[in-house]
């Protein structure tokens, strides 16, 4: 990437952050300290939901029942498989003929809709960081969603490769690669430019990232503990934080 400020800036690309390679615009806020950006997110997160509670629960809704179908199937799938897997081990016929072939394709179609409907949620909770109005059309409008969709899959697997193996090396992959999507979205970057950025974001500003990245898993807790409502709040919110990160963590000052 070129880090040169031109002296005539030119438009910004798709998205809607400054154009790569931009520093900071006048009125940019210093980065904030380790100890202090989790408060000041998590205050941030729920006053910007509050305000979007509409849009933000209407598209993690559809997100989350797409979820709950996928977990749903998968479920019933291997309780199915293993019933007639002791049936068959103890010499007796099982009363239902599992359609392995249809749950498989089942599963696999609701997977795909998850990658498809995942930049959507991205999408929509940079346009809240960057004070861009939300309008009905607005919501079906993201730019870079190619690039968005080839990113989310490609970090994606190196997490479901890296849990593979010993589990931790996944959860590395997606500490480190959560920015991603970010810069995709808010600056245009390719694939190979928004995995470098995020690395190097996350790894510079280890302190804060990692008390933004504990704050998701302690959201993500608590709405557990509240079937479907809980997921439907919860994964906007999740998503305001890492947000509301990336921005302060880059120079800027959410809207």
């Amino acid at each position: 990437m070129n880090n040169a400020v031109p002296t005539e800036p030119s438009a910004p690309p798709p998205g809607y952050g400054p154009p790569p390679g931009y520093g900071p615009h006048p009125g940019y806020a210093p980065r904030p300290q380790s100890s202090s950006i989790l408060s000041e997110a998590f205050s941030w997160a729920w006053s910007r939901f509050t305000r979007n509670w509409l849009p933000l629960t209407g598209v993690s809704l559809v997100y989350t029942i797409v979820v709950l179908g996928v977990t749903g199937v998968a479920m019933v799938w291997y309780f199915l498989g293993l019933g007639s897997f002791v049936a068959l081990s103890q010499g007796e016929e099982f009363p239902v003929e599992v359609p392995h072939g249809a749950f498989a394709a089942w599963l696999a179609a609701g997977v795909v809709l998850l990658w498809l409907t995942g930049p959507f949620l991205y999408s929509l909770v940079l346009r809240v960081a960057r004070g861009v109005s939300i309008t009905g059309a607005s919501l079906l409008q993201v730019p870079g969603y190619g690039r968005a969709l080839l990113d989310s899959f490609v970090v994606g697997l190196l997490t479901l490769l890296g849990t593979l193996v010993f589990y931790l090396p996944g959860i590395a992959v997606a500490f480190l690669l959560q920015f991603t999507l970010f810069f995709t979205l808010d600056r245009g970057l390719g694939l190979l430019d928004a995995v470098r950025s995020s690395y190097h974001l996350a790894s510079k500003n280890l302190g804060a990232v990692v008390m933004v990245y504990l704050g998701v898993v302690a959201v993500s807790a608590v709405a557990g503990l509240v079937p479907v409502i809980g997921l439907v709040v919860a994964m906007p919110l999740t998503l305001l934080l890492g947000a509301y990160a990336y921005v302060r963590l880059t120079g800027g000052q959410p809207a």
